[in-house]
């Protein structure tokens, strides 16, 4: 049997696999309340659209700092001090199509020559 037959053979395996975590993926946002995820079903377009890379938990892509940051704890020795800050910032849920983001589609894809 030649090497082409075997490595195909084994990526129809793979898809199936693959196919497997997909459902169970998509089981999982199915089965969540409405209200959870403020805004998933109304952005994310892991399901609705073909070029959308789909994963689990849906990714976010965090843009600029838009409040004050608040210090929550804070932790000192002689060697380190240590801050715990929490900080307000927009973001939205993340659309990959493994060339570009269609959540910015304004920002151009990235090559090594760009």
């Amino acid at each position: 049997m030649s090497v082409l037959i075997q490595a195909e053979q084994l990526f129809e395996k793979f898809q199936e696999i693959c196919k497997q975590f997909e459902d169970e993926e998509k089981a999982i946002l199915d089965a969540l309340p409405e209200n959870s995820f403020v805004g998933l079903r109304d952005t994310w377009m892991a399901w609705e659209h073909e070029d959308v890379v789909r994963h689990w938990p849906p990714q976010v892509i965090v843009g600029k700092q838009v409040g004050e940051e608040r210090v929550i704890l804070v932790e000192e020795n002689e060697s380190v001090a240590v801050r715990l800050v929490e900080v307000d910032c927009e973001w939205m849920f993340s659309n990959p199509t493994g060339l570009f983001n269609l959540s910015i589609p304004d920002k151009a894809y990235r090559t090594p020559n760009y």
